[in-house]
């Protein structure tokens, strides 16, 4: 198989996996970028009108 097509099966690497998830969840605890997402959650929720997208964005 294509090492370039296997790169994105799932489970393939899984401390790749384990690397990006410590990575975001690293970036939850930055304080600079809390005024910035606030502004850009708030318009994201002012121009998206209720349905499956909405949902999807907010987890449901």
């Amino acid at each position: 198989m294509n090492r370039r097509v296997n790169i994105f099966r799932r489970g393939s690497h899984p401390q790749a996996s384990a690397r990006l998830a410590d990575a975001t969840e690293g970036l939850e605890h930055v304080r600079g970028f809390d005024r910035t997402i606030r502004v850009l959650s708030t318009a994201v929720r002012r121009t998206l009108r209720p349905g499956p997208l909405k949902d999807a964005l907010h987890g449901v």
